[in-house]
């Protein structure tokens, strides 16, 4: 299945763990389309709803922080959150603490609409972790931690390749 794949001068063991980074990006990406589907049938999208969430659970959370979160672009929030504000589902508002800086604040509509989308997304949420038992949650989540960790490292690296 994974013929394409330039594994030449590697163990058996190398190549069935280069296999299964591959079925694990595919599996990503499908999670993601499916998370993205989810949403869509409520009128959101899902980075959309993720930072309505973020906002939810993060009273005064400001865009800067959003954007660390969720690993995008201040300019991506900027335009997530411009677009959420237009729907009416929150607010960007003074921070209490500073006049020069911004945070963020669900609308009524905002609360409703995650009201009506997360019990939704929670149920795909729901059904991947049912097929997993606690230890292979934790062997996941450590799993996980090494990835965002060689991630933001390789991203670094590339940001400063392509600033050279």
């Amino acid at each position: 299945m994974w013929d394409f794949l330039t594994l030449e001068g590697l163990t058996v063991q190398e190549k069935q763990a280069e296999e299964n980074i591959y079925r694990m990006f595919f599996m990503l990406r499908n999670m993601i389309r499916s998370m993205e589907m989810t949403c869509r049938q409520f009128d959101l999208g899902f980075s959309q709803y993720t930072l309505l969430r973020y906002v939810e659970r993060n009273a005064e959370l400001h865009p800067s922080e959003a954007a660390c979160m969720m690993r995008l672009s201040r300019p991506a929030i900027t335009k997530i959150l411009r677009v959420l504000e237009e729907q009416g589902f929150l607010l960007r508002l003074e921070s209490p603490n500073s006049r020069r800086e911004i945070c963020m604040e669900l609308t009524q509509k905002g609360k409703d609409k995650l009201k009506e989308v997360t019990p939704a997304v929670s149920k795909l949420h729901r059904g991947l972790l049912t097929t997993m038992a606690d230890m292979e949650l934790e062997g996941f989540e450590k799993v996980l931690r090494k990835m965002e960790v060689f991630f933001e490292d390789y991203i670094g690296e590339e940001k400063h390749d392509h600033n050279t």
